[in-house]
């Protein structure tokens, strides 16, 4: 059965026909053999048809010897011998009776057979002149016409017998000329339908064969014009079908490359947009990471002026001990004190001045974080912006089916760099959360302590008034005493809590410091990361135009 898929379509028809043309030979052979059968079966019915002629002579022959005898005037019992040996054949001829009217010669027979029997019955007893008489009278005609019924009979089987024959061999001629012309015609319609199912497979396939080398060279403009409602009807319909459904996707797939290019080229400027902002927070952030670290280190030199003035009221305190045990020193020690607490109030403006500019300096702080905010704000949105871009890239590259399977790779990992952004942005996010909460507490501190600074200065001042007025008023400053030593040591208690807050926001700076140092490491990757989205732009773009120009070889 393989050797069929070798042999093309208009061989195979062929071989049908000679295969019908051969069975159709076959077939007249078959028939011919039978009609000759037929023939012989004619003669043998011919043959067969003459047989009752034999008897007819021999009933012929009884009726001429009875003829003979009674003319003659023969022996009785002869003659009644003759009439009994006529029913043998009679017998015969009566089994043989075909058709009415031989039933009817054979009754006419006998009747007439019964007649003669009668006249030889009433023939013995007669004179010889009556014997005569009666038999030119009465017998002769009888005999006559029996003689006659006989002929006729005999001829009538010899007619019969040759219409038989005759009508068979017309038949048999018949047939031979049937059988011809049916042959000849079986022959001419299996040429005809031959020839007509040749060229109806052949048209369509030489057709078919032509458009499929010309979709090969990826030629889809030329339609099959084979119309029909067979098989090869409905496979050209189906290629014209296909054909149609080729150009659509072929329409598609160019649509959306260009589209896919148009879509890459728009998130190719966002990525760079995106990596632009993102090289800006960097450095932003890396100036706030350097601004918080010259604020540590101003909070760690007014903790240690702080602690120089605590040691400062320390002294003054003792030396108030001094004046209550001492007063005769009183002059003396005031002179010193007015000394000291002029040294400590020019301290105190410079802590003032140290806490101001702290202050202003986590005001920078506070502002470049809610700049920082702001960024992260236009990143989110680029993200968001890439996220849905890589969305698209990747339902159009879905639609591209294999053609597309490149470019929605590069469309995964897109996505993928847009969502590391995203999380990237909400860890920003939350330090800059932080270090906002950082920064508050930090102004709060500050607040405190330049409130706290200020009072300083002002005791301060009313310290070197109280020394002053000790230089005038001697002898009336041990009423005072008490209330001075309350003072200074509130002073110290105030100097105490602000010295613990110069350290508290200096713990606070150093974790400002790490976190802006955590934020800048985070938007270096960042910026990693767009640059890889950028990377990947760039080769869906290259997917893009590759797929172009696979789809340009295709006319349609």
């Amino acid at each position: 059965m393989h050797f069929f898929r070798f042999i093309k379509v208009k061989d195979k028809l062929l071989v049908l026909m000679i295969v019908c043309v051969l069975s159709n030979v076959l077939l007249g052979v078959f028939s011919v053999d039978y009609l000759r059968k037929m023939s012989w079966h004619a003669s043998e019915s011919y043959t067969q048809g003459l047989v009752p002629i034999g008897w007819l002579n021999e009933l012929e022959e009884s009726q001429r010897q009875l003829d003979f005898m009674v003319d003659s005037d023969g022996d009785y019992q002869g003659m009644i011998a003759i009439l009994k040996d006529v029913d043998k054949p009679l017998g015969h001829l009566e089994n043989q009776a075909i058709d009415k009217k031989m039933s009817h010669q054979i009754k006419k027979y006998k009747s007439l057979l019964g007649k003669q029997r009668e006249v030889i019955e009433g023939y013995q007893p007669l004179s010889q002149r009556e014997r005569e008489l009666l038999y030119s009278q009465t017998f002769l005609p009888i005999s006559q016409e029996t003689h006659t019924l006989l002929e006729e009979t005999q001829n009538y089987l010899v007619q019969r017998a040759k219409d038989q024959q005759q009508s068979y061999q017309q038949d048999v001629q018949f047939g031979y000329w049937l059988l011809g012309g049916v042959c000849l015609a079986v022959v001419m319609l299996v040429i005809i339908i031959g020839f007509i199912a040749t060229k109806a497979v052949n048209v369509p396939t030489r057709q078919l064969k032509s458009l499929l080398k010309q979709a090969e060279q990826g030629d889809f403009t030329a339609n099959a014009s084979y119309v029909a409602h067979d098989e090869l009807g409905e496979v050209v319909l189906s290629y014209n079908q296909m054909v149609t459904e080729v150009k659509r996707l072929l329409h598609t797939v160019t649509d959306s490359a260009y589209e896919v290019e148009e879509m890459t080229g728009k998130l190719q400027e966002s990525s760079e947009e995106s990596s632009t902002t993102t090289l800006k927070i960097a450095k932003d952030v890396q100036s706030i990471s350097d601004s918080t670290a010259a604020s540590t280190s101003k909070l760690a030199s007014n903790t240690a002026s702080l602690e120089e003035v605590l040691n400062d009221v320390q002294v003054i305190l003792e030396k108030i001990q001094i004046v209550e045990n001492f007063a005769h020193k009183t002059a003396r020690d005031a002179e010193s004190g007015t000394e000291i607490v002029q040294a400590n109030l020019t301290q105190m403006q410079t802590i003032k001045q140290a806490v101001e500019k702290s202050n202003t300096a986590i005001f920078n702080l506070v502002e470049r974080a809610s700049s920082i905010d702001q960024m992260i704000e236009v990143i989110e949105k680029i993200t968001a912006q890439t996220n849905l871009l890589a969305l698209n890239a990747s339902i159009e590259a879905a639609r591209a089916g294999e053609h597309g399977k490149g470019f929605a790779v590069v469309a995964n990992e897109v996505r993928k760099l847009a969502e590391q952004t995203v999380h990237s942005t909400q860890t920003i996010t939350s330090i800059v959360q932080n270090i906002h909460l950082d920064s508050s507490y930090a102004v709060q501190m500050m607040e405190g302590v330049l409130v706290a600074t200020e009072k300083g200065v002002a005791v301060t001042g009313q310290t070197a008034s109280s020394f002053d007025q000790i230089l005038e008023k001697v002898h009336t400053i041990k009423p005072y005493i008490m209330e001075v030593s309350a003072t200074v040591q509130e002073i110290a208690n105030h100097t105490k809590t602000v010295s613990d807050d110069a350290v508290m926001l200096t713990s606070l700076s150093d974790t400002n410091t790490v976190s802006t140092k955590h934020v800048a490491a985070l938007t270096a990757d960042q910026l990693t990361a767009q640059q890889q989205i950028h990377n990947y732009i760039k080769e869906l773009r290259k997917v893009s135009k590759v797929l172009q120009i696979a789809v340009k070889r295709f006319s349609i």
